[in-house]
C-alpha cells in the first residue's frame, strides 16, 4: 500500500455550485475592497444641486 491510497482523488474542476460560491465570495470582497478604499455604492452618493 502506497502513501497515495489513503487519500481522497483529486478533483481539479469545480461543481457549478462551488463555482457560483466562489463567485459571490470574490465579488463581496471586491466590494468590501472598494468601499475601503473610498469607492462607494452609486445610490450611497448623494448629488448636491
Amino acid at each position: 500500500m502506497t502513501t497515495t491510497d489513503c487519500f481522497a482523488p483529486l478533483r481539479l474542476s469545480l461543481t457549478l455550485q462551488e463555482r457560483f460560491q466562489l463567485m459571490f465570495k470574490k465579488s463581496r470582497e471586491l466590494i468590501e475592497l472598494l468601499e475601503r478604499n473610498g469607492h462607494r455604492r452609486p445610490d450611497q452618493i448623494i448629488k448636491r444641486t
